[in-house]
């Protein structure tokens, strides 16, 4: 991405962003040879905005990919939520409340998230699972630094 396609105005459109790129992974998949199409997908969404600009996907749009594209090519979705309930506003597109998860947005918690996101993945990839206790780490980074 480059400044021509994204600049910083205050608006979140999210949707937009998560329907654009669902769309631009599945048209991928639909180009590629099967032996070369990737066998797990993971699709994290980290957000310190609430939904406030879509144009083109409603949050109903949205909840209508996930749905799809986790139930038929079993696509895992994670949202990582900051200054937002993570929890409610994945609901909103159709993703559980045990793969969303509040997180403090700065340096350590960013790097916090891409930390523990590794872990995951590299779980995902051997396991064709995502641990149940997968954000445990930002939980508590989450709840101990905010009633400090």
């Amino acid at each position: 991405m480059t400044e021509k396609e994204y600049a910083v105005g205050g608006s979140t459109a999210l949707y937009d962003a998560i329907g654009r790129t669902i769309s631009k992974i599945v048209q991928v998949r639909k180009t590629t040879a099967p032996e070369y199409q990737a066998g797990h997908v993971i699709f994290l969404i980290i957000t310190d905005g609430m939904e406030n600009a879509s144009r083109e996907y409603s949050a109903q749009m949205v909840r209508e990919m996930i749905k799809r594209e986790r139930e038929s090519y079993g696509w895992e979705f994670i949202y990582l939520g900051a200054n937002i309930d993570a929890e409610v506003a994945a609901e909103e597109v159709g993703i559980s409340p045990e793969r969303a998860q509040d997180f403090i947005a700065d340096k350590e918690g960013i790097h916090l998230n891409f930390e523990v996101m590794s872990e995951a993945v590299s779980h995902y990839r051997s396991a064709a699972s995502i641990p149940d206790d997968w954000n445990k780490r930002i939980k508590k980074d989450f709840k101990d630094r905010k009633e400090r």
